[in-house]
């Protein structure tokens, strides 16, 4: 299968994977693929979805592999989705691919993700709900500027969105966010990750 036609199939699964449609038979259903047919005759193309995912778009095994491994992150991403970011992103599919090009850095403080998952991973911090990823944060939170958009959004640890609220503004943050660098630096004891001046620069607007 030329490289194209597996790129078009995989934008189609992704579709399918953020509405649902591959965890569910009778969302499956309502995909246009398969709204002429009975749920029965959908599950006699093969005994489980991915199976019958995997024969109607004629996608070997490898390939529905490979799209899943590229795709880790859509559960994070449909646990995230709501009404509230309708409005700026508009689809689930738009917020997913913005989500996947943002840099794994807290916005304000500069902290890799990866390190974060690392120290929330601990025992005596892994039930914590919070902590291992960092959060969908709106930069502009006052007034009628406060809407999740690809504009106004970034990603921040979780110390740096509880710190920083809907109070404070993110250019007046940039004193608090630079204490809370140098405590993530303590914590992980790694100078490998710089604070991000470059953000404080910049002129978010509604």
């Amino acid at each position: 299968m030329l490289r194209g036609e597996i790129d078009i199939k995989k934008a189609r699964l992704l579709e399918m994977k953020l509405n649902g449609s591959l965890d569910s038979y009778e969302l499956l259903n309502d995909e246009p693929e398969f709204e002429n047919m009975t749920i029965a005759e959908i599950k006699q193309i093969g005994n489980t979805i991915k199976k019958i995912i995997i024969k109607h778009l004629n996608l070997t095994e490898s390939e529905f592999n490979e799209f899943e491994n590229e795709n880790q992150d859509i559960q994070y991403v449909k646990s995230r989705w709501s009404k509230d970011k309708e409005k700026g992103f508009k689809t689930i599919t738009k917020f997913y691919k913005w989500y996947i090009l943002q840099p794994k850095t807290c916005c304000y403080c500069g902290v890799p993700e990866n390190l974060l998952k690392n120290y929330f991973s601990k025992p005596n911090l892994s039930k914590r709900k919070r902590g291992k990823r960092l959060e969908i944060e709106r930069i502009l939170t006052h007034d009628d500027n406060n809407v999740y958009s690809e504009s106004n959004c970034s990603l921040a640890c979780y110390v740096c969105n509880n710190a920083k609220s809907d109070l404070i503004n993110y250019k007046d943050f940039k004193h608090i966010a630079l204490g809370i660098h140098n405590f993530w630096k303590t914590k992980f004891q790694d100078d490998n990750f710089t604070f991000p001046e470059s953000f404080y620069n910049k002129n978010y607007k509604s």
